[in-house]
């Protein structure tokens, strides 16, 4: 059976039906007001679909056939919970849920908790037993944050949580304290630990805390910004400084890495662990704003934690700024940079290379905005082997978002990107973009949405064993729904492609 593990929050009309490269389920009218939250299982003829209600307290199973057939809808549980995501670990499906207390008198909130409760497998009710993943505590602060990482085997769980010192604009994460726990794939504690970060730098600095990652040998990773002064990503001087602490079960398995590669204005940061433990550390950087890129930088570390292995900025390529920002290569100046780029995803290849998938994403208090967007590719040892650039545009309320987020996987050594080029009118549609080892892309239209009321929602894709792609799709308004398979290689084969 193949393991999904998620937390993530969808018919159309086929635009190629050739050798059955796109296959459709069954239309289903929505009831009540759930939405497919994820693909939590499945087996070669047996789909489990989790959909929780809008407010979060509800959930319920679908299980469908290996034609997209629907077999059944379960309820889990009729008592409502604060629902917070799902997982799929050792051959068990498990809901998370939350519990907490608001103390208005004395404005605080009591007994925070998160627990966990199995699906049962013939049921699909959740198990009158609850797993105890953060105890009760009370919270000092109005602000909290948590969430859970898996190491690249799946055999360590993080959980983390912590409470937030202030409500800053543009600022997530601000705290020194943090609370983490690593369980085994069994959900048993294997050490806990507070720590305290600012007690490990010369002066108390608070620090935003951006991502969280674990390897498989059990050492937790913490990338942050520790501000100097000014606690603002707003003004127009360095403000903070990147830092990433590494901590093992040990007291003594404590140390931080800084980039050191000059002072500027470092964002949209990731990390990640490989097999063996080494470190590989990415993000962008400006020389004029935090919401600004110029260009990128990469660091690797090994698994001792005790040498950098590579490091080095590099300004974005002439070529790639021209095709992001539209514009004649000769107007291209050195000092010109990209804006509002977000990192959407860092991973690593099943061959070892390493691949950041940028997208622009302007500001908006009403509309998401999701444009243009970029992949650069890295070998292991940090060569930059091919860049690439997608060029779209969205703009819609944000009850939209998620027919906006790209979704990227690999198959057969080519990377495939599924988007959305606009929801409405005749050059709106949907579209996969493949992308070869040497870097070069194909891009074709999957969907028209012409005269339609139907999208697909990328991020609500899963690659099968088979190599085949599970969709989900959703109409505008999330009246109807229906899944899908896909066969990439199949449907990028057939003719009207365009290459670039």
């Amino acid at each position: 059976m193949h393991k999904i593990i998620l937390l993530l929050l969808i018919s159309f009309f086929p635009l190629f039906l050739g050798a059955q490269a796109l296959f459709l389920g069954e239309r289903q009218e929505r009831l009540g007001n759930y939405k497919t939250y994820a693909l939590l299982e499945y087996e070669e003829n047996r789909f489990q679909i989790l959909r929780f209600n809008k407010q979060f307290d509800k959930a319920e199973t679908e299980i469908y056939d290996g034609q997209l057939k629907l077999k059944g809808r379960y309820i889990s549980s009729d008592r409502k919970r604060k629902y917070g995501g799902a997982m799929h670990i050792q051959d068990k499906n498990y809901l998370l849920y939350s519990y907490y207390i608001d103390n208005k008198a004395l404005q605080r909130y009591e007994d925070v908790s998160l627990y966990a409760k199995e699906i049962l497998p013939d049921s699909f009710r959740l198990s009158p037993d609850s797993i105890a993943l953060i105890p009760p505590f009370d919270m000092k602060e109005r602000l909290y944050r948590g969430n859970f990482v898996l190491s690249p085997d799946g055999s360590k769980l993080l959980l983390y949580d912590y409470e937030e010192e202030g409500d800053i604009e543009d600022i997530r994460g601000l705290t020194n304290s943090i609370r983490l726990r690593v369980l085994d794939a069994r959900l048993q504690l294997l050490w806990e630990r507070k720590l305290d970060l600012s007690l490990h730098q010369s002066g108390k600095r608070v620090v935003a805390i951006q991502k969280l990652k674990i390897s498989n040998q059990g050492i937790i990773a913490i990338l942050c910004d520790r501000f100097r002064e000014k606690r603002s990503y707003q003004l127009k001087k360095v403000t903070a400084d990147p830092l990433v602490y590494f901590l093992g079960p040990n007291a003594g398995e404590f140390t931080h890495f800084s980039p050191k590669l000059g002072d500027f204005f470092y964002n949209e940061m990731d990390l990640l662990f490989d097999a063996e433990g080494n470190i590989y550390w990415t993000g962008l950087y400006s020389q004029k704003k935090y919401y600004k890129q110029g260009g990128y930088f990469f660091i690797k570390i090994n698994a001792a934690r005790n040498q950098v292995l590579t490091k080095y900025k590099q300004s974005f390529s002439d070529s790639l700024k021209a095709q992001l920002l539209q514009r004649k290569l000769g107007r291209i100046k050195e000092k010109t940079e990209l804006r509002n780029y977000k990192t959407i995803s860092f991973r690593q290849l099943a061959d070892g290379r390493l691949i950041l998938l940028a997208e622009e994403r302007p500001y908006g208090i009403h509309n998401f905005k999701s444009h243009n967007i970029f992949l650069l590719c890295f070998s292991e040892a940090g060569e930059l082997l091919w860049e690439q650039s997608i060029l779209k545009h969205n703009s819609f309320p944000k009850s939209k978002a998620s027919f906006l987020r790209p979704y990227l996987w690999e198959k057969a050594g080519k990377l495939y990107l599924l988007f959305n080029r606009g929801l409405y009118g005749r050059e709106s549609g949907a579209y996969l973009a493949q992308i070869d080892a040497q870097g070069k892309l194909k891009e074709k239209q999957l969907l028209s949405y012409e005269f339609k009321d139907e999208l697909l929602c990328p991020e609500l894709s899963y690659p099968l064993e088979d190599g085949r792609l599970f969709l989900g799709l959703q109409s505008l308004y999330f009246r109807y729904y229906q899944f899908a398979f896909l066969e990439p290689q199949s449907f990028m084969e057939a003719p009207e492609s365009t290459s670039k």
